[in-house]
């Protein structure tokens, strides 16, 4: 097995049995290659932030940080606009956590937001490793450098960055609570705080449930609910009115045909051309795939794959969801990372098929480019949902993520179906 070496001590992982730790040897000529490939990496972004201005609006960070001005301010959170026609359509519980954003200018903010949002997706690629098994040292440490490059160049993580999004750090509450020892009693409040920012998380609850874990379960739904009443005890007013009101209407994120919806609703919103696809026929479809994927999910579970298990999981939460965005989708990383070790321990052809298939499907293809000479300079459209295909093409192309996971839920399904139940 190229660039792996299993060491003959025993460690106690995650989950039991017990796992015998990894440990990776890298050729010198990827030592040396890892960090040429991310600078790369980023000078290629650098590059279309300036040969498109509006490349990196981070319009998305400036509207966290007006929503925490408005706290600040004691004013009505959810009246209307918070920054230009920009609604806030979190919950009460993270326009609280935001406030400390409206302390900084907007300039400040996005080298903030980019910064961290770098260092988020290092961790992430690093908990996923770990996770995996392998031993802490220079070559984990420069294997997660040389990820970090391709992977930045997912849409998912570069509209993230784009856009000041929040994804990474949900991604990564989320992979450090679930993937901690099973011994730990405080599991399951990341899953709770990151339900309480951002509603869809609160899947893994459900994951918890049919993996029998029901402390764990308990203590996410009871952080859950604190966030809730943080919520009421420091804004009652504007937590009433989302709880009641806001809750309720989806329309206020976008139009449910975009395809930049890659959700199971926004598939069938396009396939019959309206915005409010048959309620029926979602619930059936959403129903249908979000099953088999809590099932794959809780089967890796059960087999010792934790990291597996959650990363199925967040993907099935993003399909099922009324409204994903792109980025989104941030829960390619671990799943690449985690087809990268299939494909290097186990020699699997289907994984390295599947990491070329994920990677070409949701990398940040610049489908159309605009003109360059200002003012006409808007940000290039990217990613394959928004290519410009034949129609007879277009419900494949406009539902590029959506098929990506059925063919990681098919693959991961067979995966577990014939290794022996262990952790990796």
């Amino acid at each position: 097995m190229p660039f792996l070496a299993a060491s003959s001590s025993e460690a106690n992982g995650d989950q039991t049995p017990a796992v015998t730790e990894r440990t990776l040897a890298l050729p010198v000529w990827l030592r040396v290659f890892a960090p040429v490939l991310l600078v790369a990496a980023l000078a290629a972004h650098a590059a279309t932030v300036v040969v498109w201005p509006g490349h990196q609006i981070m319009i998305d960070v400036l509207v966290y940080s007006a929503g925490g001005d408005i706290v600040l301010q004691g004013r009505p959170l959810y009246e209307g606009p918070v920054l230009n026609a920009l609604e806030f359509t979190y919950t009460p519980f993270a326009a609280l956590i935001f406030t400390p954003l409206a302390l900084f200018d907007a300039d400040t903010l996005k080298i903030l937001s980019t910064l961290g949002n770098l260092a988020l997706l290092v961790v992430a690629i690093w908990l996923s490793l770990r996770r995996l098994g392998y031993r802490a040292n220079r070559d984990l440490v420069l294997l997660t450098v040389l990820l970090t490059g391709p992977l930045f160049w997912l849409e998912a993580v570069r509209t993230t960055f784009w856009l000041g999004q929040i994804n990474l750090m949900l991604l990564v509450i989320l992979l450090w609570d679930l993937t901690s020892r099973a011994s730990n009693r405080w599991k399951g409040v990341g899953v709770g705080i990151a339900a309480g920012i951002k509603l869809t998380p609160a899947i893994f609850i459900v994951y918890l449930l049919v993996t029998r874990r029901f402390r764990a379960a308990g203590v996410a739904t009871a952080s859950f609910l604190g966030t809730i009443g943080l919520g009421f005890l420091i804004i009652p007013s504007d937590a009433l009115k989302y709880w009641t009101g806001t809750f309720f209407t989806s329309g206020r994120v976008g139009p449910t045909i975009w395809p930049s919806n890659q959700s199971v609703r926004g598939m069938l919103a396009r396939l019959f051309g309206t915005n409010e696809p048959p309620t029926i026929v979602w619930l059936v479809v959403a129903g249908a795939l979000g099953l088999a994927g809590l099932a794959v999910a809780a089967w890796a579970a059960k087999r010792g794959n934790e990291l597996l298990g959650v990363t199925m999981c967040g993907l099935t939460g993003t399909m099922v969801s009324p409204f994903s965005w792109c980025h989104h989708w941030v829960w390619f990383v671990p799943l690449l990372v985690f087809l990268l070790h299939a494909a290097l321990t186990h020699g699997k052809r289907a994984a390295t098929a599947l990491i070329v298939a994920v990677y070409l499907l949701g990398f940040a293809w610049l489908v159309k480019v605009h003109q360059l000479t200002p003012p006409h300079t808007p940000p290039p459209d990217s990613g394959l949902f928004l290519w410009d295909a034949p129609a007879w093409l277009e419900p494949l192309s406009r539902n590029v993520y959506l098929l990506a996971f059925v063919l990681a839920l098919g693959y991961v399904a067979q995966y577990l179906r014939r290794t022996e139940p262990r952790v990796l």
